[in-house]
């Protein structure tokens, strides 16, 4: 081949290459038959299946309003080009994230059992665009002719500089600060740190805490991060990321930065910025439980000194024997028995993936929920229903390739009510044979809210559950005879955990107080405060006269009883 043909050749190759696209990076594979649609709004190209179309078509809406207020903190950036938004809505994840090569969002819209009182899209997308808009800032000064010629791959390089406390930190206080809710607001985000500073092992150092410990359990980035952005924003001043992401993009090589630009204008750095917020929370929390009076209850676990170990969803099968969901840093989660007496413990079964960890118990049969992903698309997946008999140890799977979630036995053990969330976002309560899984009826509900944790109440004749929109969550029941609604309390931005019923009294769990405990609400409409957690309660359940729950403290959540 001569000279000549060969930089032909060349040439023709560099100019094809032009117009040729790939994916530098993939989260997985949606199933083949899906059709995709776009919408193109002011901002953003959503890109969705087409069995998500009305939920699509809401969400264009909402990212468009929380753009307007997320980028009103930076109005000196460039307008923001057309970004891709794509739905993954066969997942039974709920997530989302923001990547940049290609720069693009992926949506994990389900809307899980645990979530906050607000519009699960509405938190999505302001913590989610967030991070677009610390990207976008992250083309200024040589930045920007760099990621011109080194393409999206340099601007994703660079925020490595940017640590992952400030990222998520910073998302946190932007879905607090512009909604009604958001984690900021919830005393259960704060509860692992607020235990360790004033009843564990104090406060850790920065390293422990920036990159966890095998031996020692730490909160997570978002949580201390969280706190470190707000303390920074208040002790400084409401424009400090700012100015920390424009140094990051204008100095990208002082290989820093974040801590040179505290440094050059503020005259900290991470580390001081750590210490000085950890003793701000420790003096504030403290001072706060001085006008406080806790209870302490019955602890039914033994505990190793020292060891983090929780046992979530405790639920009594009888006067002497609680079931629960053992978790900890070096075991495996299991089902164990815990005799109330002794505190002894015998391991039932290990279960697969579970999120939340809740199982319901009646009689000798406990049933829970487990996550399977579709073994060929990765970005398929389905929530069975398992059941154990724990006399025998026999485990059976009862339904296959459903979306059923939180899972509830009837009293006789005959019956499992379980909420159904479809791919496009269709709820409804379904109650199955706790013997053959076979639906008995499937009831829509009202205005296509969600139900969070329902529970059989103890004659069995109504469910109980967590009402979940947009509006925020309130109680409802429900009367399966005659499929009829009964609102017990209307949707408010409170956040309500669980619910049971014991007689014709509701019980749940609430944040009203600042921390998270049990309140009772008579048929008369009188409300009071059960109980009175240092931390915080979770995963109620009531069996005759008692009540089993999760009372957290820096060791873990114990089963604990009134």
């Amino acid at each position: 081949m001569s000279k000549s043909v060969q930089y032909i050749t060349l040439l023709a190759f560099l100019i094809i290459s032009l117009r040729l696209s790939a994916q530098y990076y993939e989260t997985g594979q949606d199933p083949a038959r899906l059709k995709w649609e776009i919408i193109k709004t002011e901002h953003f190209r959503i890109i969705y299946p087409s069995d998500y179309r009305k939920d699509a078509i809401r969400a264009g809406r909402i990212y468009e309003d929380a753009w307007q207020l997320i980028s009103s903190d930076a109005p000196d950036n460039r307008p923001l080009r057309r970004f891709p938004v794509i739905f993954h809505n066969h997942s039974i994840e709920s997530n989302g994230y923001v990547a940049w090569a290609p720069r693009r969002m992926e949506l994990y819209p389900l809307s899980p059992q645990d979530n906050l009182p607000m519009d699960h899209h509405h938190q999505l997308a302001l913590h989610e665009l967030t991070h677009v808009l610390q990207m976008e800032s992250l083309t200024k000064g040589i930045s920007r002719p760099l990621s011109w010629l080194l393409g999206e791959q340099y601007t994703g390089a660079l925020a490595i500089f940017t640590p992952y406390w400030f990222l998520e930190g910073n998302a946190v206080i932007n879905e607090t600060r512009y909604s009604l809710s958001g984690r900021g607001r919830s005393p259960d985000f704060e509860k692992e740190l607020k235990a360790l500073l004033l009843e564990g092992d104090g406060r850790y150092s920065y390293s422990r805490m920036l990159h966890g410990s095998y031996r020692y359990y730490t909160p997570d980035y978002y949580q201390f991060g969280y706190q470190m952005s707000a303390w920074g924003m208040a002790l400084y001043n409401r424009n400090i990321w700012n100015d920390a992401l424009s140094f990051t993009s204008k100095v990208p090589f002082s290989l820093n930065p974040i801590n040179f630009s505290l440094r050059r204008n503020y005259s900290t750095t991470k580390k001081r910025l750590y210490n000085i917020t950890m003793e701000s929370l420790d003096s504030l929390w403290r001072s706060r439980e001085k006008e406080m009076l806790f209870t302490s209850y019955d602890t039914i676990n033994n505990r190793v000194k020292r060891e983090y170990t929780s046992y979530m969803s405790p639920v009594a099968v009888n006067n002497n024997t609680i079931v629960a969901v053992k978790t900890g840093l070096s075991a495996t989660p299991s089902i164990v028995t815990i005799d109330r007496d002794t505190g002894e413990e015998k391991v039932l079964h290990k279960p697969g993936y579970m999120q939340p960890a809740r199982i319901s118990a009646s009689a000798e049969f406990i049933t829970w929920a487990e996550i399977r992903t579709d073994p060929r698309w990765s970005n398929r997946g389905f929530s069975v229903i398992k059941i154990l008999n724990r006399l025998n140890g026999e485990v059976r799977t009862l339904t296959h390739r459903t979306r059923y979630f939180s899972p509830a036995l009837s009293d006789d053990a005959l019956r499992i009510v379980v909420a159904e969330s479809t791919p496009d976002n269709r709820n409804t309560i379904v109650i199955i044979s706790a013997g053959s899984g076979e639906i008995i009826r499937s009831i829509p509900l009202p205005g296509n809210i969600m139900a969070q944790f329902p529970r059989w109440s103890q004659d069995d004749s109504l469910i109980v559950f967590i009402s979940h929109s947009g509006e925020g969550e309130g109680i409802m029941t429900l009367d399966p005879q005659t499929e009829s609604f009964t609102t017990i309390i209307p949707a408010q931005t409170e956040n309500l955990e669980s619910a049971a019923m014991a007689g014709d009294t509701i019980l749940y769990t609430s944040s009203e107080s600042g921390i998270t405990n049990i309140y009772a609400l008579t048929p008369e409409g009188e409300r009071f405060r059960i109980s009175s957690s240092r931390f915080g309660v979770s995963d109620i359940s009531v069996k005759g006269d008692m009540i089993t729950f999760s009372d957290y403290s820096s060791s873990g959540h114990n089963a604990a009883v009134i």
